[in-house]
């Protein structure tokens, strides 16, 4: 069995239903699917291609659990949640591009994902989990939504090709080891209602340029870790991107 599609008259798929199809390649799931149990596809080791429904509000726990091949799947744009270990070990999905309306990634929903280099998340997000992008080895370009309210634990932990970061506006706390093993990470921009930044956050302080406005905690934290900071007005940073 390496393809499926799925007929229109199926509304809803069980967990684990195709746990462990190693020469599953290509599937198709039609729009009349409203319910997908946990962990449908995990362990596919095969599978490069995923459509699905485009009614779709989460992208259950373990759905795509190692399927070490997955190269495509698309993001419907009903998204609202996806859930712990969605992508967890897709080591070959090169990029996630997130849909507006998305509102919370759960932990460790992209962890080992060697491939991935390049995420983009909407102004909707509120919440990204613990872990989320652990061991991405070749993220480069992350773009984070202005909704987001914390960078949690061990988030981006081990994406040792990541250049820079910008800390979206409305994010108060980074927490412990959110970015640990960042080898490559020379700049991070931090917004004003940041108030809580981790002893523990960065690997490399000495290496690094920290941007933020005058007189904001980022600027303390600065100071105290030995990291170089530059004084800039973020608000016009990001009118000067939007223009």
């Amino acid at each position: 069995m390496k393809e499926i599609k799925i007929g229109k008259g199926v509304t809803s798929i069980e967990n684990t239903a195709f746990y462990g199809c190693t020469s599953l390649t290509k599937v198709t799931i039609p729009d009349t699917v409203t319910s997908m149990g946990t962990s449908v596809f995990s362990g596919c080791t095969s599978l490069t291609e995923v459509h699905l429904p485009n009614v779709r509000e989460n992208i259950t726990d373990s759905t795509f659990y190692n399927c070490k091949k997955l190269t495509t799947v698309n993001f419907p744009s009903t998204l609202k949640a996806i859930r712990q270990n969605a992508f967890y070990g897709c080591e070959s999905l090169t990029q996630a591009v997130i849909p507006t309306g998305l509102e919370t990634i759960e932990n460790s929903a992209f962890y080992g994902c060697k491939s991935l280099k390049k995420v983009v998340t909407p102004d909707t997000i509120t919440s990204i989990g613990s872990s989320a992008f652990y061991g991405c080895e070749a993220l480069t370009d992350v773009t984070l939504g202005s909704g987001l309210k914390a960078i949690n634990s061990q988030t981006f932990y081990g994406c040792t090709v990541l250049p820079s970061i910008v800390i979206p506006y409305n994010v108060a706390s980074i927490g412990d080891s959110a970015f640990v093993n960042c080898t490559k990470l020379t700049s991070v921009t931090v917004p004003r209602k940041t108030t809580s930044i981790a002893s523990n956050a960065f690997s490399y302080p000495k290496k690094m340029t920290m941007y933020g406005p005058s007189g904001c905690y980022a600027q303390d934290y600065a100071a105290q870790k030995g990291i170089k900071f530059v004084k800039q007005d973020i608000q016009n940073l990001i009118l000067q991107i939007k223009q």
